[in-house]
């Protein structure tokens, strides 16, 4: 899997056929759900056999037009599990992802939130029964202070 994007014409309103956005994102492995902070960089998940970890989550820096060799984000995100699916806020205050099978997780898949202070990552909380179940969550998404995701199975709130 690669991280590909689509352009829009300013002129005409209408979007480019498909890119890969190549190296340094994409490898020879997995890379898949990307998030944009309003800075350009780019948040995602990836699958690095080197790492002896499952997914893990990587940001890059939109530098001078181009994206810098990503770097995994911190103990308070990643650990030896699948992280995946991040959803980064504008401002990059705060990230929410998906956690696989952790010891405090209700379900396969939870919702995890970590907080950003001058750059480092707080340990991942849990978001709890009202958002995770036993089923798996993913792909979160917030628009207007409103957090959206998929689950595997519908939960009563």
């Amino acid at each position: 899997m690669d991280i590909w994007f689509v352009e829009r014409s300013s002129k005409t309103s209408k979007w480019s056929q498909p890119k890969n956005i190549g190296a340094p994102i994409n490898t020879g492995g997995d890379e898949f759900y990307p998030s944009i902070a309003s800075n350009g960089n780019l948040f995602f998940t990836t699958i690095k056999k080197e790492l002896e970890s499952q997914d893990d989550i990587f940001m890059s820096k939109w530098i001078n037009n181009v994206y810098s060799k990503p770097e995994i984000l911190g103990e308070g995100i990643n650990t030896k599990g699948a992280e995946y699916n991040a959803f980064i806020a504008p401002d990059k205050s705060y990230i929410i992802f998906g956690g696989w099978r952790r010891p405090n997780g209700l379900g396969s898949g939870d919702m995890y939130i970590s907080g950003n202070n001058n750059g480092e990552w707080s340990m991942a909380k849990n978001l709890g029964k009202q958002i995770n179940s036993k089923g798996m969550e993913f792909c979160p998404f917030v628009n207007n202070g409103t957090l959206y995701l998929q689950a595997e199975e519908a939960v009563l709130k």
